[in-house]
């Protein structure tokens, strides 16, 4: 999850790059801005999808439902999309 956004980052210094480059300040800012907002809508929706299927994520890879180490690990993934959500921005 984490890779997704961090690829927006390098995009956009490349970006910014070319436009400070071409001396084409009002292209800068504005890429930075479409990109902000794209990388934000796309991490908002890994959020909503990691908080809505928790359960089923985590029993991916456990095979087990409704097990004490289930329920520490979604608890651990919901916090880790909280903070997934504020290491974007």
């Amino acid at each position: 999850m984490f890779f997704i956004p961090l690829s927006f980052s390098y995009s956009i210094s490349a970006l910014v790059g070319a436009a400070l480059g071409r001396g084409d300040i009002k292209r800068a800012k504005e890429v930075i801005y479409l990109v902000f907002a794209i990388s934000f809508v796309f991490v908002l929706g890994m959020f909503f999808t990691v908080e809505i299927n928790t359960q089923q994520i985590v029993s991916m890879y456990t095979g087990q439902e409704n097990s004490e180490i289930d329920e520490k690990t979604a608890t651990n993934l919901q916090v880790y999309a909280y903070v997934f959500v504020l290491d974007s921005i």
